[in-house]
């Protein structure tokens, strides 16, 4: 017997179509995809435990991202969540928060800065000049062993 999608090829007996060939016959409504929708909804609840929304880790940069959707969801960084409910509104395009401290971790309030790419490059720049200053006057050095900057003794 010949698949009934048309495709021409044989099928095992007893089987109307090849393994996944029924799909190319199938008439797809709003509601076939509704359904779909739903099922597969269902299925990654049952699939695999969920963490749920509030959870914590942390991103390959070090910074601390929040699950802010149920199920299979996106995550957001801390610092954005907090800088974004002390204003009552999302960030702009362009609109960076700085760690005043540089801990990515310190995502209180009081050790975060919103300003705009360029204003966060001079932030950055004027750090690495500090700290350069800092090594020229003998106040840091820098350990080779532990690749840090450490003060001075």
């Amino acid at each position: 017997m010949k698949c009934l999608c048309g495709c021409g090829k044989d099928v095992a007996p007893g089987r109307k179509f090849i393994s996944g060939h029924n799909l190319r016959c199938l008439k797809r409504t709003k509601l076939h995809r509704q359904r779909i929708s739903e099922s597969l909804k269902k299925a990654w609840k049952i699939k695999r435990k969920r963490l749920p929304v509030g959870s914590t880790n942390h991103d390959s940069y070090g910074y601390v991202r929040v699950k802010v959707i149920e199920g299979h969801g996106p995550w957001k960084k801390q610092h954005t969540l907090v800088m974004e409910e002390h204003l009552g509104r999302q960030l702009k395009k362009g609109e960076v928060i700085h760690h005043i401290d540089g801990n990515k971790k310190n995502n209180r309030l009081d050790n975060l800065y919103l300003c705009n790419r360029k204003e966060h490059s001079k932030i950055e720049r004027s750090a690495e000049a500090l700290v350069k200053e800092l090594y020229q006057l003998g106040i840091i050095n820098f350990n080779r062993e532990d690749g840090c900057y450490v003060l001075a003794t």
